[in-house]
């Protein structure tokens, strides 16, 4: 386990919640807890060694504890190493959901203009 310092230092904010066991009439089924961790842009402004190091520890944590987690980034090469599903949002709207690995031949224009960093596209920058 690594230290709350560290964990914050990297953006891994952990929380745990008790979930509802029903023991008194299930006793079979113990009190559980849900771990959930929220990254938001955890690999920005670091170099490529420091962020590879940075998707390591997120996913040493995200399953020792087994957590779901959320990351939101445009880190296209950390979104692939963390995630087993990708979503897209575009205009306030998910506009493709589906494995990380199906993320580069998703078949959607505006994912892939995003993907591949392309400045023409569906999608054009507010200037």
């Amino acid at each position: 386990m690594l230290p709350s310092s560290r964990k914050a230092a990297c953006g891994l904010w952990a929380t745990s919640q008790r979930c509802p066991s029903g023991s008194e009439k299930y006793p079979e089924y113990p009190p559980q807890k849900t771990f959930s961790a929220a990254f938001d842009e955890p690999t920005t402004g670091l170099d490529p060694i420091t962020a590879d190091a940075i998707n390591d520890l997120i996913l040493e944590q995200v399953r020792s504890l087994g957590a779901a987690a959320v990351s939101i980034t445009h880190d296209m090469p950390s979104a692939r190493k963390i995630a087993d599903e990708i979503a897209m949002l575009f205009e306030g709207k998910i506009i493709w959901r589906g494995p990380a690995s199906d993320i580069d031949h998703s078949g959607n224009e505006y994912v892939d203009q995003f993907v591949h960093g392309r400045a023409s596209g569906p999608i054009q920058p507010a200037m």
